[in-house]
């Protein structure tokens, strides 16, 4: 259902409900590899983020290439499935949630994470279940500041509105800025609280 001028409102998962995407993974390189290497980690991730998003590599892959590059070897890889990390449990998040679907507000999920990891993730969590499957977004491969400009378009693209009709809680300040110069309204998200207050000002609560 279309919603009126502003009342589609778009939420990142990373940054959000769970840790931005490329900081998560970057921290799990220092934790389980380690910090001394011949390549920059943060580098890497420029080639290796959009894989990992679309499921096209895993974190044991990145890790296997990464052994070869860095002192001591990874001998023993860690498993996936325990790299994948847990969902907020944030009551004011999911209290701001329940309270934009009693309004009747469209909510829009905007995934920045590969999806066998959002199943994993939802196992322990009822996130998924104030975004409905043709609600989410996901954007595999669309990371880093050079994609970044280009979001606004993508993102109409891919909901099929108007961007006079989005609303997007953004924790990222660069992203959120783009938005806005596109002509998307936008809240640049601190925590539940200030941005609760923020909806109230604009009277969708």
């Amino acid at each position: 259902m279309k919603g009126s001028m502003g009342t589609n409102l778009f939420f990142w998962l990373g940054g959000i409900f769970v840790q931005d995407f490329e900081d998560f993974v970057f921290s799990q390189i220092e934790r389980h590899v380690g910090k001394t290497g011949v390549i920059n980690p943060r580098e890497l991730l420029l080639d290796w983020a959009p894989r990992l998003q679309k499921g096209e590599a895993n974190l044991n892959t990145l890790f296997s290439h990464l052994s070869t590059l860095f002192t001591p070897v990874l001998d023993v890889l860690p498993p996936e499935s325990l790299l994948v990390p847990p969902l907020a449990k944030n009551s004011e998040l999911y209290n701001l949630l329940s309270d934009l679907k009693k309004r009747g507000i469209p909510l829009w999920l905007m995934v920045d994470y590969p999806k066998e990891w959002v199943s994993q993730m939802a196992t322990s969590s009822n996130l998924l279940r104030y975004f409905k499957p043709e609600k989410r977004i996901w954007f595999s491969g669309i990371s880093g500041s050079k994609e970044i400009s280009s979001l606004p378009g993508v993102l109409q693209d891919m909901a099929q509105l108007q961007l006079s009709d989005l609303l997007v809680i953004d924790p990222d300040i660069r992203r959120a800025m783009s938005f806005v110069r596109a002509g998307v309204q936008c809240i640049h998200f601190v925590n539940a609280a200030q941005t609760k207050r923020e909806l109230v000002f604009r009277k969708l609560l």
